[in-house]
């Protein structure tokens, strides 16, 4: 909580603050042959730099990657092919929401005297972060 390199990582239903750890294995010789620690809170964007790296310590012309779901980025496997890179990652399925399961942005109000939105269940939602973060994360 006192690193301000950390972030809110999530995995499943909890949350802890950490860093995200890339790791490009060799499945030839079983060996680590790139590896980065970093502050992104999910894998996506990731793929291409990640291997990249690895294809550079092996020294070799062209890789071929397998990778969960997690790293699925149209940009990311656009640069993975002008890298020589042949990327396998599966399409995320998109979630399928019942009725009235989802809000969309335009579902919230934004109060500006009070600094926080109103969500649909009538809950006010204020701040908890600000300054370099990206955006504001709100609570409940």
């Amino acid at each position: 909580m006192t690193d301000p390199d950390a972030r809110a990582m999530h995995a499943g239903a909890r949350i802890g603050v950490g860093y995200n750890a890339q790791i490009a294995v060799d499945a030839k010789r079983h060996l680590i042959a790139a590896q980065e620690v970093c502050n992104h809170v999910s894998d996506q964007g990731l793929l291409a730099e990640t291997t990249k790296a690895a294809k550079d310590n092996l020294d070799l012309e062209a890789v071929t990657v397998v990778a969960d779901g997690g790293y699925y980025q149209v940009d990311d496997l656009a640069a993975c092919e002008a890298e020589s890179i042949t990327a396998y990652v599966p399409a995320q399925k998109p979630r399928v929401y019942k009725d009235g399961e989802r809000f969309g942005k335009a579902d919230f109000t934004f109060d500006a005297e009070r600094n926080a939105y109103l969500c649909p269940g009538g809950s006010l939602l204020t701040p908890v972060a600000t300054g370099t973060d990206k955006g504001k994360r709100f609570t409940t």
